[in-house]
């Protein structure tokens, strides 16, 4: 079945002494390896054969001379592909020698040379070595890097190791994290994670090749993502199997800054262990401080990359709700009480200051609006307490914006529908119609400052 049609033919003479030497050609398709890779890789091309059958009757003797015509295959998880393979190879009744396999992912070259032991016409061992230049490893939403190295598969075919060295040339990790303050998490079971099950002979090739690749860097490995900015030194080591390869080790923290309510923290120290042995499960752990008026607010992360726990302290002591309200708008809950003559701050004051924080730049982000705005509007009806006014909007063209506001006045829900249309850079025409039948236009005169 692996045959196809029209391309196999044999040719050579018979002689009286029972021996033979006859010459066949056929193609296989690369469909023939997916029992032992798993078809999840996809593999694609052709391999034409050439084999020659010699020797009596009783004891033939093949040798077959084989070449891959642009294979490829997928690699599960990441966006490159395996693609142009061309090589040769030469099969014999006692080993397969693999004179030279060459192909590209993505842009990045590698090159596969060695031999396969046979015994009986079954596979018994291999001696295999690869070599990559600069692949790219794209994850999307996740990692970009570029890698090399030069790994070595061998060993019997029931137990083979494969090992050697990535060389990171250049990688970031793009990932966003959550964060949840000490204070406001849950505490969790542990679970104690079951011993892992031995091999059995009858899994696949993938699940049996064991892992023991050191991972080296040319230039440090950077996280850049809602949370952070640095750069990691990598110690690691990768385990495991080829099917579930597991990272070991840790990367430190060589430089960078942490990003909090819109506020920038040094980061003193701090770095990603591995320490699971059954699964890659990084832990982070990174302390940063920052100075805020006269107080020095540390910060320090811990936990899963998914979700991090935060602990926030400084010096001068202040409570965690009031090192929070220093950072979101700039002053303590005593400092907001003293500029109110003695009595607390509104709470609309807060939210409007919490809108224009990172919460704000989250929230457009999550539902693409383009505008989202919290006003904070003093009304002497209210004795003299203040009202918060929301609006929201979508640019529908560079001239052309359509708004919604609400707010709470005299006791009454008011919506509020605005168009803005741009005659002039500076210059819009504005129409307006809220639920209490009120409409009206303009023309405004607006300009911008950051």
């Amino acid at each position: 079945t692996l045959l196809q049609p029209g391309t196999t033919g044999s040719r050579g003479p018979i002689s009286r002494k029972g021996t033979a030497s006859v010459e066949h050609t056929a193609r296989f398709s690369a469909d023939m390896f997916k029992p032992f890779i798993g078809p999840e890789y996809q593999p694609t091309g052709t391999i034409d054969a050439v084999y020659q059958v010699s020797g009596t009757h009783k004891f033939p003797q093949v040798e077959a001379r084989l070449h891959i015509i642009d294979g490829g295959a997928a690699i599960p998880g990441i966006s490159e592909t395996l693609h142009a393979i061309t090589g040769t190879a030469t099969l014999s009744s006692s080993n397969l020698v693999i004179h030279e396999i060459s192909g590209k992912l993505g842009e990045g070259t590698f090159r596969l040379a060695g031999r396969m032991n046979l015994e009986q016409q079954n596979l018994k061992s291999v001696e295999l070595t690869f070599t990559s230049s600069e692949f790219p490893i794209t994850i999307p939403g996740v990692i970009e890097a570029r890698v090399g190295g030069r790994l070595r598969l061998s060993g019997p075919l029931e137990a083979p190791r494969l090992t050697g060295e990535i060389r990171l040339i250049s990688g970031t990790w793009v990932r966003d994290t959550a964060v949840t303050p000490v204070s406001r998490s849950m505490e969790t079971e542990t679970l104690a994670l079951p011993a892992p099950k031995p091999v059995s002979s009858e899994t696949g090739f993938f699940e049996r090749v064991t892992l023991d690749i050191q991972v080296i860097h040319q230039e440090p490995f950077w996280v850049d993502n809602n949370l952070a900015r640095f750069s990691l030194v990598p110690e690691l080591r990768i385990r495991g199997t080829a099917r579930h390869p597991v990272l070991a080790g840790r990367a430190l923290v060589e430089e960078g800054e942490i990003s909090y309510q819109n506020k920038r923290f040094e980061i003193e120290k701090g770095g990603v262990e591995f320490t699971d042995p059954y699964k890659t499960d990084p832990v982070v752990n990174l302390t940063g401080k920052g100075k805020f008026r006269k107080w020095l607010v540390s910060l320090s992360f811990t936990g899963p990359p998914e979700a991090l726990n935060l602990t926030l302290s400084s010096e001068p002591p202040l409570e965690e709700p009031d090192i929070i309200s220093l950072l979101v708008v700039g002053r303590t809950s005593e400092d907001l009480i003293a500029k109110e003559g003695g009595s607390p701050v509104s709470t609309s004051k807060v939210l409007a200051g919490l809108i224009d924080s990172e919460y704000g730049a989250k929230f457009k982000k999550t539902t693409g609006l383009d505008i989202l705005e919290a006003e904070n509007i003093p009304d002497k009806d209210m004795n003299g307490q203040d009202r918060v006014r929301f609006t929201v909007g979508e640019n529908l063209s560079r001239r052309m914006t359509l708004k919604y506001a609400t707010e709470t006045r005299k006791g009454m829900f008011i919506q509020e529908f605005i168009s803005e249309y741009k005659l002039l850079d500076k210059l819009l025409m504005s129409g307006y119609q809220d639920t209490e039948g009120a409409y009206g236009a303009g023309l405004l005169y607006r300009m911008e400052f950051k």
